[in-house]
C-alpha cells in the first residue's frame, strides 16, 4: 500500500488496472481525483498506462525509501 489509505498501483494486473481506469472515465467507479485525471485518456492509452504500473515491483509496507 502507499502511504496512507491509498492503495500502490504498482504491481498489480495490468488488467485490473485498465478496468478500474476504464471504470473512472465512464463514471462507474466514485469520482476521486482520478474522474478528472482519466477523462482526457483513450483505451490504448489507458492500456499503457495500466502495462507501466502492472510492471513496477512492489513494495512491502514501510519499506519504501526514505522511511
Amino acid at each position: 500500500r502507499s502511504p496512507g489509505s491509498i492503495p500502490s498501483l504498482a504491481g498489480r494486473p495490468a488488467g485490473e488496472l485498465a478496468a478500474l481506469l476504464m471504470e473512472f472515465k465512464s463514471g462507474a467507479r466514485p469520482f476521486t481525483i482520478m474522474g478528472r485525471i482519466i477523462p482526457p485518456f483513450g483505451a490504448a492509452q489507458i492500456r499503457r498506462l495500466a502495462d507501466y504500473f502492472s510492471a513496477l515491483p512492489q513494495t512491502a509496507p514501510g519499506t519504501e525509501k526514505g522511511e
